[in-house]
């Protein structure tokens, strides 16, 4: 390093030097920091809303379900206590046209119902009336089928008169195959006894539980995920991909049990209802027991045991709290900070310079002064001496002429 505050190459040095990317990485940090911060509590408040909202919409399909299966059942007991529904059981021929008349008046009249039926004891159809698309027909003499074999004959059919008969929900069958494209359906029946006591018949009414499934998938919104209606083996029937749905009617295990056995287990300790959190999800579960919901109508229930309506919540995910909104953000922010801390540093380091410049002229001004006073110093004492030195010269001069 060479004297008077210079580089050998003769460039001026910054005394005390100062570095840019220290103070860039902590205002940077720092900025990061107070971002994640603020983007980490709003993910959390968007969190919280979507959890109110799938609370809102799980109870919104389990009330949509319970309200269709209450007015089925009173429209069910309606039906089986017509007089002539009860002659034509009873073996009254005449009374068919009747029975055929007011079936198609009230499929007519309820949107929701994709049959109505009466079979007689031996599970023959003996009056159908089909809803298909806007459409009531009254299937031909020579069509009607023989539903002796069907589980929900066989569970019906030994009930009391003052038993619903609530089936669960499945796919329709006709003829032996599961019908194309698929047709939800739920089935209330009550039996028909006679005079003697025997039970001579059944009315049935199948529900076009596609629209029920449909209600439910209205409930929630795009953005969240949708509410799943699981039956009381765990199988889906709404609100998962479409080869998980249905599975016991096509023999695959697709079951919330089988691909979430922890959650499953969660939601019987909590007998179907309410909230429960699994590895970072929140579950919000509502359960419906047809039985339960119309205890107090004289309803046996031998289908389903229970409904169960669920939806879930994620936590905020790292991608959800830096969207590209966000990344767009902090990349802002940061190109601010870099030319900040540029701007900065350069004003320290021109100010350091100037300061130093200004040192260094101290200096040599100080070290002129040094030498103006040295000389005025050598000069005085030059003076002096001339006096005396002179003096002896002249008396030396005049001696030697003597």
């Amino acid at each position: 390093m060479a004297e008077g505050g210079k580089t050998k190459s003769g460039a001026e040095r910054v005394p005390g030097g100062t570095s840019f990317l220290k103070p860039c990485l902590i205002a940077a940090a720092a900025f990061l920091a107070l971002l994640h911060a603020g983007f980490a509590i709003q993910a959390r408040v968007d969190a919280s809303r979507r959890l109110d909202a799938t609370d809102s919409a799980v109870y919104h399909a389990a009330d949509l379900a319970a309200s269709a299966l209450l007015g089925y059942a009173s429209d069910i007991k309606a039906l089986a206590r017509l007089d002539g529904v009860r002659a034509l059981a009873a073996g009254d021929a005449r009374s068919r046209a009747g029975v055929i008349s007011t079936f198609a008046a009230f499929v007519r009249e309820k949107p929701r119902t994709a049959q109505l039926r009466y079979l007689d004891a031996a599970g023959m159809e003996r009056v159908r009336v089909d809803r298909i698309a806007d459409r009531v027909v009254v299937v031909p003499d020579a069509e009607l089928q023989d539903k002796a074999n069907r589980y929900y004959f066989k569970d019906a059919i030994v009930l009391p008169p003052t038993a619903v008969y609530v089936s669960p929900v499945d796919l329709n069958v006709e003829h032996g195959e599961i019908e194309m494209p698929w047709n939800p359906m739920l089935r209330l029946a009550r039996t028909i006894v006679g005079a003697d006591g025997r039970t001579e018949g059944l009315v049935i009414v199948n529900i076009r539980a596609e629209e029920l499934l449909a209600g439910v998938e209205r409930g929630w919104h795009a953005d969240e995920a949708p509410v799943q209606w699981l039956n009381a083996g765990g199988y889906w029937l709404a609100g998962a991909p479409k080869d998980d749905l249905w599975g016991f009617m096509f023999g695959r295990e697709t079951t919330l049990a089988k691909r979430a056995p922890a959650v499953w287990a969660a939601l019987d300790a909590a007998d179907g209802t309410g909230r429960i959190r699994v590895d970072g999800v929140t579950y919000v579960a509502r359960a419906l027991d047809p039985t339960a919901l119309l205890a107090d109508r004289g309803t046996s229930h031998t289908g389903d045991r229970r409904w169960i309506f669920l939806g879930a919540v994620a936590d905020a995910s790292l991608a959800e709290i830096w969207t590209p909104p966000h990344l767009g953000i902090a990349a802002a922010g940061l190109a601010a900070i870099v030319a900040i801390s540029i701007g900065w540093t350069g004003s320290i380091a021109a100010r350091r310079r100037a300061e130093a410049r200004e040192r260094a002229a101290e200096a040599e001004l100080a070290t002129f002064e040094r030498l103006a006073s040295l000389g005025g110093l050598v000069a005085g004492v030059a003076h002096e001496l001339n006096t005396p030195v002179g003096s002896a010269v002249t008396v030396a001069s005049t001696i030697s002429e003597r």
